[in-house]
Protein backbone atom coordinates (compact mmCIF):
# COMPACT_ATOMS: atom_id res chain seq x y z
CA UNK A 1 0.00 0.00 0.00
CA UNK A 2 1.19 3.49 -0.68
CA UNK A 3 1.00 6.45 1.23
CA UNK A 4 -2.03 8.03 -0.30
CA UNK A 5 -3.74 5.06 -0.49
CA UNK A 6 -3.30 4.60 3.54
CA UNK A 7 -4.16 7.94 4.18
CA UNK A 8 -7.67 7.30 2.25
CA UNK A 9 -8.75 4.85 4.38
CA UNK A 10 -7.09 6.44 7.42
CA UNK A 11 -9.79 9.29 6.32
CA UNK A 12 -12.43 6.65 5.23
CA UNK A 13 -11.78 4.92 8.92
CA UNK A 14 -12.47 8.81 10.80
CA UNK A 15 -15.36 8.64 8.66
CA UNK A 16 -16.63 5.72 9.21
CA UNK A 17 -16.37 6.84 13.46
CA UNK A 18 -18.18 9.96 13.15
CA UNK A 19 -21.11 8.03 11.09
CA UNK A 20 -21.19 5.22 13.95
CA UNK A 21 -21.59 8.56 16.48
CA UNK A 22 -24.23 10.06 14.73
CA UNK A 23 -25.85 6.73 14.48
CA UNK A 24 -26.09 5.98 17.75
CA UNK A 25 -27.29 10.02 18.62
CA UNK A 26 -30.03 9.12 16.15
CA UNK A 27 -28.95 11.85 14.39
CA UNK A 28 -28.31 10.32 11.43
CA UNK A 29 -30.18 6.93 10.95
CA UNK A 30 -30.17 6.13 6.97
CA UNK A 31 -27.81 3.39 7.34
CA UNK A 32 -28.66 0.01 6.66
CA UNK A 33 -28.79 -2.99 8.50
CA UNK A 34 -25.79 -4.78 6.92
CA UNK A 35 -23.31 -1.85 6.53
CA UNK A 36 -23.99 -1.45 10.44
CA UNK A 37 -23.21 -4.95 10.63
CA UNK A 38 -20.14 -4.82 8.17
CA UNK A 39 -18.53 -2.11 10.84
CA UNK A 40 -19.06 -3.74 14.10
CA UNK A 41 -17.58 -6.63 12.51
CA UNK A 42 -14.48 -5.02 10.95
CA UNK A 43 -14.42 -3.10 14.65
CA UNK A 44 -14.80 -6.52 16.47
CA UNK A 45 -11.90 -8.16 13.98
CA UNK A 46 -9.76 -5.20 14.90
CA UNK A 47 -9.75 -4.86 18.36
CA UNK A 48 -10.20 -8.94 18.71
CA UNK A 49 -6.55 -10.53 19.62
CA UNK A 50 -7.32 -13.58 17.57
CA UNK A 51 -6.24 -13.23 13.52
CA UNK A 52 -5.85 -15.11 11.00
CA UNK A 53 -2.03 -13.91 11.28
CA UNK A 54 -1.32 -12.95 15.08
CA UNK A 55 -0.23 -9.56 15.44
CA UNK A 56 2.72 -9.79 17.32
CA UNK A 57 4.54 -11.15 14.24
CA UNK A 58 5.99 -8.08 13.45
CA UNK A 59 5.63 -6.36 9.80
CA UNK A 60 3.06 -9.16 8.87
CA UNK A 61 0.78 -9.19 12.00
CA UNK A 62 -1.19 -6.34 10.80
CA UNK A 63 -1.53 -7.15 7.08
CA UNK A 64 -5.10 -9.42 7.77
CA UNK A 65 -6.32 -6.00 9.37
CA UNK A 66 -5.64 -3.91 6.77
CA UNK A 67 -7.25 -6.88 4.19
CA UNK A 68 -10.29 -6.59 6.27
CA UNK A 69 -10.78 -2.86 6.62
CA UNK A 70 -10.24 -2.15 2.63
CA UNK A 71 -12.86 -4.75 2.08
CA UNK A 72 -15.64 -3.33 4.54
CA UNK A 73 -14.74 -0.58 3.41
CA UNK A 74 -15.44 -0.77 -0.22
CA UNK A 75 -18.69 -2.61 0.68
CA UNK A 76 -19.99 0.34 2.26
CA UNK A 77 -18.10 3.19 0.50
CA UNK A 78 -21.79 4.63 -1.12
CA UNK A 79 -23.22 4.28 2.56
CA UNK A 80 -20.01 6.83 3.56
CA UNK A 81 -20.29 9.27 0.52
CA UNK A 82 -24.18 9.32 1.87
CA UNK A 83 -23.19 10.04 4.85
CA UNK A 84 -20.37 12.93 4.15
CA UNK A 85 -22.84 14.82 1.82
CA UNK A 86 -25.49 14.44 4.17
CA UNK A 87 -22.79 15.60 7.24
CA UNK A 88 -21.97 18.31 4.71
CA UNK A 89 -25.01 19.83 4.46
CA UNK A 90 -25.64 19.60 8.35
CA UNK A 91 -22.20 21.83 8.43
CA UNK A 92 -23.46 24.13 6.30
CA UNK A 93 -27.21 24.51 7.94
CA UNK A 94 -24.70 25.16 11.27
CA UNK A 95 -22.65 27.75 9.54
CA UNK A 96 -25.68 29.77 8.24
CA UNK A 97 -27.45 29.68 11.65
CA UNK A 98 -24.47 30.76 13.31
CA UNK A 99 -23.95 33.47 10.51
CA UNK A 100 -27.04 34.82 11.14
CA UNK A 101 -26.78 35.76 14.89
Amino acid sequence: MNKKSLMAMWNDMKLVVLMLTDYIREDYINIPTNTVAAIAVMLIYIISPIDFIPDFILGLGFIDDFIVIKIVLMFVKKDLEQYELWRNKQKKRSYKCLKSF
